[in-house]
């Protein structure tokens, strides 16, 4: 799945552009970029990069892939509740330590902005210190079955990722993914990203793939591919909006975890967008996100509202012109 990796910085010429877009402590503005498969990445991902390609892999893992703003918090709620019986109670702990986030440490700087990100003190510091500058150990050293979260494309993960551990990889159409994505570091976590641009200057970032995690369409043809491995399940966003029901006991099958009819309805109310939405400004990390915007709309078809004429047609031969050959439909609303 992945060959040596090496990293270059950017040029300065590369760099110039960027310092335009986004603010002098912002995560994105000085990057690197792989060789091979041009995935551009944060300088700060540089030093855990041969450790998470070397991370030890468990017989029992789950690992849930995905690109930014794909579902991925739903996604992991969802297995999460699979796997323990839909404890609702439990269920109350902050994500981040329920389902560790491998490669948070390395997209941002939080070791010198720790002081505006968490307190030194008090009950929790400890603990979302780990969760912020210390995700790879955080994620090793997770008790068994660890259900690991990562935003990562498969070139960057252990190359045994899919022959140990099932892998649950979720995707959406990429218009959403931007228009989400655009709000999600405007108006979640501004404090790491301070882009300066325009919604059409990020957009051009996104469709070059120079934000974290390289391009999107990219990452999506590196699950693609894999679609059809035993120890794959893959999920649209799309049709999990359309039939939660549906998706949510295909996917409990797939974690030889079935569920009955009744505990399915349970879940899928429970991890209905508003009611997720609600308890999410009353959790621990409410504190450090803003947890209403990080739950924005959820919805299939906001692009329209970004997306028209000129912009929407170069769009859409952007979308063919990448995806030709590959099989893949994305459904827009």
């Amino acid at each position: 799945m992945s060959s040596k990796i090496t990293w270059r910085p950017l040029s300065e010429e590369e760099k110039e552009k960027r310092n335009e877009l986004w603010g002098e402590n912002s995560s994105q503005r000085d990057g690197i970029i792989s060789t091979p498969y041009d995935i551009y990445m944060p300088k700060l991902y540089q030093a855990i990069s041969e450790r998470i390609l070397n991370f030890k892999v468990r017989e029992d893992d789950i690992w849930i892939i995905t690109y930014p703003k794909c579902g991925t918090t739903w996604t992991q709620e969802i297995v999460w509740h699979i796997m323990n019986d839909v404890n609702k109670e439990l269920g109350k702990l902050p994500l981040f330590l329920r389902s560790p986030y491998l490669e948070f440490e390395g997209m941002y700087d939080f070791a010198s902005s720790s002081g505006k990100l968490f307190p030194k003190e008090g009950k929790h510091a400890e603990m979302m210190r780990k969760v912020f500058v210390e995700s790879v150990d955080m994620a090793a050293n997770a008790p068994s079955p660890r259900i690991i979260k990562s935003h990562l494309p498969f070139q960057l993960l252990p190359p045994n990722v899919l022959d140990i551990a099932k892998v649950v990889y979720v995707c959406r159409n990429p218009k959403d993914t931007c228009v989400s994505f655009y709000h999600h570091i405007n108006d979640t976590l501004a404090m790491n990203y301070h882009f300066k641009g325009s919604f059409d200057q990020f957009t051009d970032c996104f469709k070059a793939g120079k934000l974290g995690y390289g391009s999107y369409l990219d990452h999506l043809k590196s699950g693609w591919k894999w679609r059809n491995h035993p120890n794959m399940k893959f999920i649209w966003y799309e049709d999990m909006r359309k039939n939660s029901s549906k998706e949510v006991s295909a996917l409990a099958a797939f974690l030889n975890h079935p569920m009955s009819k009744e505990k399915v309805d349970e879940l899928v109310e429970h991890l209905k967008f508003s009611n997720m939405k609600e308890r999410a400004t009353k959790d621990e990390m409410a504190f450090y996100i803003n947890m209403d915007k990080f739950f924005r709309k959820g919805e299939v078809g906001d692009w329209k509202n970004y997306f028209q004429g000129e912009k929407l047609k170069e769009w859409d031969e952007w979308i063919a012109k990448n995806l030709e050959g590959s099989g893949i439909r994305f459904n827009f609303q």
